[in-house]
């Protein structure tokens, strides 16, 4: 039989083979002792590892006790914390059974939205819940869930117990046991009040429709009644003109032309975004010479662009169609909105138009404009919202800028209509390119290419309104209610308005362009009374009231009186709150004026006090074509104002020569009469009679689009080196009459009793 192999080890280390005795007894006796040794340890192995075992099987059943255990618990926690949120939950959870629809599981929530207890409808029919006309839905989608497929949301009206009827939206998905379907498990939940609140905003926004409807068919009425009238009094205006007048008479007429102008453009914007708004504007389609729309638009802008010292160029691709069809009306207005936009924001360099066609597909050519400007630019984060109704880059453009923020949205929506799109790019600092693309039709042989005129005018509708009585002016006011007077506005011609109004009471006022340079005129002298402009530049007219009143002493806060285009609701009310004395709405009339300076003038203690000033005129310097009485009659009211008056003219007057110069040099009769009609007013403003006189002449020639054929007769360009010399003439007669008068004051003052 085989040996152990415990046997066999033992021999080995004897160095015995097995099959052979031990060479003697005392070996003998150590292999036996040592077989001995090894059974006995092997006994031993055996017992410990049956005490281990016998161990490991106790702790092994221990184990699977505790986990059972913990398991039954975790299993009870689980259905626990599933039985509480059923139950608590504001949605209806159920069951239905497989063979009949019927529920076999409600929560409480189905009481809360039925009225009947819960387990009053176990075992009836889910769909005996329905309204009789949800019937038939209820039934298709119980059987549906029954051939195992889920539902998706579904609604039906539930009755309930106290006879209403609740919207309610059902889920239910089958629960399957292997292959089979055993139960259907469902959620209902009530929206009811949702669908309220959906129909109620469909209701507000029919009625939303609705308003804006009716607000813009009422802006289209008012702006039309405006328009209208506003035509004939810009076309008298230049009829007038026309005729021989007066310096100050064609001064005040060129004013109420540019203010009508001006007007008319706003009002044609609001009523355009209307039409827009409403879907009432309708595009022509007739024939019109391409080039010719696009290069008179472009002349359109060159005075704007020669008095800011600007290159405008224009280029027309030779792929582009001599004369098309479309509207040249609307054309042109986009390419009006974009070049004002670009002549607005551009201080220095230039402004270009390029005009391209792309292939024909069917008669329909695509035209491509851009108008490229190195201009200011438009912060990235700003591109995406200058298409947006009232919009500009951010608010501090619209207050440097001005404008209503329209433009550019009629624009966006004009090209749309003409089947185009409209784009921007810009870098701040570098200048921005717009744009836009249309879509016309290639005219047929022998059309007629239309004019670009402007849209005709519409007849006036209604009876004209009765003209309010006119109120007297008190011309002496001035002389029983002495006052300094600061006026506030950035329009040059609100100023001049307000100036004038004052002037007919017997003041002269002070300007400013905005509420900084309002505060800097505060700081060189007090006065009693301005005539603020709510929305300026820079500064409004409410931060600039805070200011003053917070900022100046007691003794020195001068009365303000409100001047604004804002007559809604609670204007008035923000410009008391903001510290203004008084309120006026513009249009502002003489009267009014009167009656607030009456209404401030008995609170007003320090220029009524001040003894009056006279200061001598001395002896006028007698020059042919300068009528110094009129810087004069200021010396005599404001002597501490003349000179800044004097400076402040002739720095701008030679930039005005020089616009005329560079006009003649570029045989631009529209920069040439611009330029010599501002040289004009101011001027003659001033007592510069001859140079007036001579920049009649000259606006004349632009005004006759002479100029040209004149330079080519008789180099007429020596008008220019005549119209600088007479500005140095003028420079010194006024500067040797101001050292005139301080001289004499400086002797006055030494003289009397009380120099030195």
């Amino acid at each position: 039989m085989p040996r152990h192999h415990l046997l066999d080890r033992q021999l080995k280390k004897l160095g015995l083979d097995g099959t052979m005795s031990p060479p003697n007894p005392e070996q003998w006796r150590l292999f036996l002792e040592r077989v001995a040794g090894s059974y006995a340890q092997a006994d031993e192995d055996r017992f410990l590892l049956e005490r281990s075992l016998t161990s490991s099987s106790r702790e092994m059943k221990e184990l699977y006790e505790s986990l059972r255990v913990s398991s039954e618990s975790r299993l009870k926690a689980e259905r626990d914390r599933y039985r509480s949120l059923v139950e608590a939950s504001p949605e209806v959870i159920f069951s239905l059974a497989v063979k009949d629809g019927s529920f076999t599981s409600l929560n409480p929530a189905f009481q809360r939205l039925t009225g009947w207890p819960s387990e009053s409808w176990i075992g009836k029919p889910f769909i005996s819940l329905s309204h009789p006309d949800d019937v038939a839905r209820a039934i298709a989608n119980v059987h549906q869930a029954t051939l195992g497929e889920p539902t998706s949301p579904f609604e039906l009206r539930i009755l309930t117990r106290s006879g209403e009827d609740r919207d309610t939206e059902f889920v239910m998905t089958p629960h399957r046991e292997g292959d089979r379907v055993v139960m259907i498990l469902g959620i209902g939940r009530d929206i009811t009040d949702r669908k309220r609140a959906e129909m109620n905003l469909r209701a507000a926004k029919e009625a939303a429709e609705e308003t804006s409807e009716a607000k813009s068919q009422f802006l289209a009425n008012m702006s039309h009644e405006i328009r209208t009238p506003l035509n004939g009094l810009i076309g008298m205006t230049g009829l007038l003109l026309e005729t021989p007048l007066d310096p100050q008479q064609n001064d005040y007429a060129e004013m109420l032309r540019a203010s009508g102008e001006n007007l008319l453009a706003l009002i044609n914007d609001i009523l355009d975004f209307s039409k827009i708004e409403s879907g009432r504007l309708e595009l022509e389609n007739e024939p019109f010479d391409l080039r010719r729309c696009v290069n008179e638009t472009v002349d359109l802008m060159s005075a704007e662009a020669a008095e800011k010292d600007l290159l405008l160029e224009c280029t027309i691709s030779s792929s582009c169609p001599d004369v098309v069809v479309g509207d040249v009306t609307r054309l042109r207005q986009v390419l009006v909105n974009l070049l004002s936009n670009s002549l607005k924001f551009t201080a220095r360099g230039e402004v270009a138009v390029n005009v391209d066609a792309e292939e024909e597909v069917a008669e329909v050519v695509e035209l491509g404009f851009s108008v490229r400007d190195t201009g200011i630019g438009i912060p990235a984060d700003r591109i995406s919202h200058v298409f947006e109704s009232f919009s500009q880059a951010d608010a501090s453009t619209t207050r440097r800028y001005g404008g209503t923020g329209l433009g550019l949205t009629i624009s966006k929506h004009l090209t749309e209509m003409m089947g185009g799109k409209i784009w921007v790019e810009s870098e701040v600092g570098e200048g921005s390119t717009f744009y836009f693309t249309v879509q016309v039709r290639r005219a047929e042989p022998g059309d007629p290419a239309t004019s670009t005129t402007a849209e005709p005018g519409r007849e006036r509708q209604g009876d004209d309104e009765a003209e309010p009585p006119r109120r007297s002016l008190d011309r002496n006011l001035a002389r029983q209610l002495p006052l300094r007077i600061l006026v506030a506005d950035d329009n040059v011609i609100n100023q001049r308005v307000a100036c004038l109004l004052l002037q007919n009471l017997g003041y002269r006022a002070d300007t400013a362009a905005n509420g900084l340079e309002v505060l800097e005129a505060l700081e060189r002298q007090d006065y009693d009374v301005i005539l603020m402009d709510v929305q300026m530049p820079e500064l409004d007219g409410l931060e600039t009231t805070r200011r003053i009143r917070a900022e100046r002493p007691d003794g020195a806060k001068p009365r303000i009186i409100a001047l604004t285009a804002g007559a809604m609701p609670g204007d008035r009310e923000a410009c008391l709150r903001a510290g203004m004395d008084d309120y006026i709405a513009k249009p502002v009339k003489g009267w009014e004026v009167q009656e607030s300076l009456k209404r401030l003038g008995l609170e007003v203690e320090s220029a009524a006090e001040a003894p009056a000033r006279d200061g001598g005129d001395g002896v006028l310097i007698d020059e042919p074509g300068i009528d110094l009485e009129v810087i004069a009659n200021i010396y005599r009211m404001r002597p501490a104002m003349v000179e800044e008056l004097v400076d402040n003219f002739l720095t701008t007057a030679s930039h005005r020569v020089a616009a005329v110069r560079k006009a003649i040099e570029r045989a631009d009769d529209q920069a040439l009469r611009k330029a010599a009609h501002s040289l004009k007013g101011s001027s003659g403003t001033l007592g510069a009679v001859a140079m007036s006189d001579f920049c009649t002449e000259l606006e004349t020639r632009g005004r006759l689009k002479t100029l040209a054929k004149a330079i080519a007769a008789s180099g007429i360009e020596v008008e220019a080196v005549r119209l600088e010399e007479e500005l140095e003439r003028v420079r010194r007669v006024f500067h040797r009459q101001l050292a005139a008068w301080s001289n004499e004051n400086e002797e006055t003052d030494d003289g009397s009793p009380d120099g030195g």
